[in-house]
């Protein structure tokens, strides 16, 4: 009885490992902003009618410092067209390092897809 239980434990604690890896990777998933930058954790959500609110990482994998590093999210309909671009930007960004972001816009599209684009920095 006793061999049976901790070959229960320990294929439960095999699978609990599995998943935790799954969620992990799932979490840290980014991708290319362009000039040494990563995004990713978007999330885009109604806030009200037709206003909604964008956040997010956006990582530096350069160890430059920028007073402001400016990005542009676009705003893609079903057929990949752009249908709209919101810039905003981050002041004093460390090299190697991890800043929040969150912008709030207007858009009447119900399907749409993005991408975060570095624009410029200084």
């Amino acid at each position: 009885m006793e061999v049976a239980t901790v070959r229960k434990s320990w294929g439960t604690s095999l699978v609990s490992v599995l998943l935790l890896l799954l969620l992990a990777g799932g979490a840290f998933a980014q991708e290319d902003a362009g000039g040494g930058f990563l995004y990713g954790d978007v999330t885009i959500v109604p806030l009200t009618g037709n206003i909604f609110r964008c956040s997010g990482n956006i990582t530096s994998t350069t160890g430059e410092y920028y007073q402001h590093a400016c990005f542009n999210l676009h705003l893609f309909d079903v057929n990949g067209k752009t249908v709209d671009t919101f810039m905003f930007c981050l002041d004093r960004f460390e090299g190697n390092s991890t800043r929040s972001f969150q912008i709030d816009f207007t858009n009447v599209l119900k399907n749409y897809s993005y991408k975060i684009e570095f624009l410029t920095a200084n």
